[in-house]
This record gives C-alpha cells, sequence and structure tokens, in this order.
C-alpha cells in the first residue's frame, strides 16, 4: 500500500484539462496527500501493475449511475480489488462481484476504509482474487456473445 512500513501511497491519473478545471485551493489540498500524474491509457499498465488497490471515486450523477464504469474493469482485469462511491454503476459492479468495497463519499470514510485495508493485507489480496476472477469470465468477447444471444432470440444459427 506504501513502500515505508505504516504508509498509504496515493497516485492519482488523471486527465490534465480535468485537474485544471479544479481551483488551485482544491488542487494544492490534494497535492498534500497524493502524487498527480497525468498519463494516457497505454501508459497506465505499469501504474496498474504495481499497484494495491484501484479506486474509483467520484461525485454520484445520473451519468455516473449509467455509465459503463470501463476504469473498474480494467482495474479488474490487473487483479486489482477495487474501492468505488457508493451511488455509481461501479460501486454496483464492485459489489455484485465482491471484487472491493463501497463507501461513501466522505474524506474520513475513505481514510477510515484505507486505513483497515492496510491491517488487513489478506483481505486485499482475497478480493483481488476475486477481481481477477471476474475478469476471466467477464470479457468483452465474452460481452459481445451475450449481446448476439440476446439479439438473435437464443437462435443460435448462422454461427
Amino acid at each position: 500500500m506504501g513502500d515505508a512500513p505504516g504508509s498509504i501511497e496515493l497516485l492519482i491519473c488523471t486527465r490534465e484539462i480535468g485537474w485544471h478545471s479544479l481551483s488551485e485551493a482544491d488542487r494544492q489540498a490534494i497535492e498534500e496527500v497524493a502524487t498527480v500524474a497525468f498519463l494516457r491509457h497505454s501508459e497506465m499498465s505499469q501504474v496498474l501493475a504495481a499497484a494495491d488497490i484501484g479506486m474509483f471515486i467520484t461525485a454520484p450523477s445520473e451519468y455516473m449511475v449509467n455509465a459503463v464504469p470501463v476504469k473498474v474493469l480494467d482495474y479488474f482485469s490487473y487483479g486489482l480489488p477495487v474501492v468505488a462511491t457508493e451511488g455509481t454503476s461501479g460501486a454496483e459492479l464492485v459489489r455484485s462481484s465482491g471484487a472491493g468495497w463501497v463507501c461513501g463519499s466522505s474524506p474520513t470514510e475513505l481514510a477510515h476504509l484505507l486505513e483497515s485495508l492496510q491491517a488487513d493485507p489478506d483481505e486485499v489480496q482475497r478480493r483481488g482474487n476475486m477481481a481477477r476472477a471476474y475478469a476471466r469470465v467477464n470479457t468483452w468477447t465474452e460481452r459481445a456473445l451475450e449481446v448476439r444471444k440476446v439479439l438473435l432470440g437464443g437462435n443460435q444459427a448462422g454461427k
């Protein structure tokens, strides 16, 4: 969770345009507790391979209730359990898969959750295994085959 015993290292990977839309005060507050990196999706492999937990922390909104959380699926594919904000589709995916934890948007609640996870690395590993298992059976190919099946009404003629 961090290199030094008892430490938690937060790395926030975001788009530069989103970062600069925050107020200066918000950026400074974040930089006091986290490292911020502007990385393309193609640059994320090394970061995800070295991470312990993925985080899908966002304010609930109509969009976030209905959006497919590709980021969460990416985390699962790297065997990362996910902490997701309540009231989002990411939270529903985490809850249904058992591959992580759902919390409110309070910074205090998130800090307490991370501290409890740091004290229980076996639980983090167990949930990571669940994430990996979920990703193995929920590939894009499997999703496409399910859509095909629904569209054909279960008729597999024309395979």
